[in-house]
């Protein structure tokens, strides 16, 4: 039986939101009793100059250093969605990848007393290219899950733009819709 990783999603007078996780990772230990294994692996770490596209997605100027985060989200060591992350690096300074190995929010708060207050997330439908194929270990063509990311601090600042692929064999959305 797949495992399956649900995102619950709430739409309020045509606002749409992510409300939840219904598969938590490291630090949540609700699949130890199902026997489920969740586990992050951080593939790179590395600072790059914000070239035009991340100087208009993160609000920053073109050249300053952005933190580059890519990584794979595991079940039971079967991967379920590869991720890269952005982030400003003047905000994220002593980022390092052993932190990065949980929960990025959570690291974000506790590590950088960098609070998230609200995402906005795009969700479409993606085709699996060469390497999302490789890192989900599925084949080129393979439907997937995309899901575009922008989180914002409570000053309203942004603090991530991300990009998520997930499997579609492994993916479950639900939407709860209140009117």
């Amino acid at each position: 039986m797949s495992e399956f990783l649900t995102l619950l999603i709430s739409e309020k007078h045509r606002m749409t939101r992510v409300i939840g996780y219904y598969l938590s990772m490291p630090g949540d230990t609700s699949h130890k009793p199902y026997g489920k294994k969740p586990s992050i692996k951080i593939l790179q770490l590395e600072v790059i100059p914000a070239d035009e596209y991340f100087s208009e997605h993160l609000k920053i100027q073109e050249g300053e250093p952005v933190n580059a985060l890519e990584r794979i989200r595991y079940v039971n060591e079967e991967p379920i969605q590869f991720e890269i992350a952005y982030l400003p690096w003047y905000k994220t300074l002593a980022l390092n990848k052993h932190g990065c190995e949980t929960s990025l929010y959570k690291l974000l708060e506790t590590q950088f007393s960098l609070k998230i207050n609200k995402t906005i997330e795009n969700l479409e439908l993606f085709i699996a290219d060469q390497e999302a194929a490789e890192k989900l270990h599925i084949s080129v063509g393979d439907p997937c899950f995309m899901l575009d990311t922008f989180a914002y601090l409570l000053d309203g600042s942004i603090i991530e733009y991300s990009k998520t692929i997930y499997r579609g064999d492994m993916a479950h959305f639900v939407i709860e819709r209140n009117y």
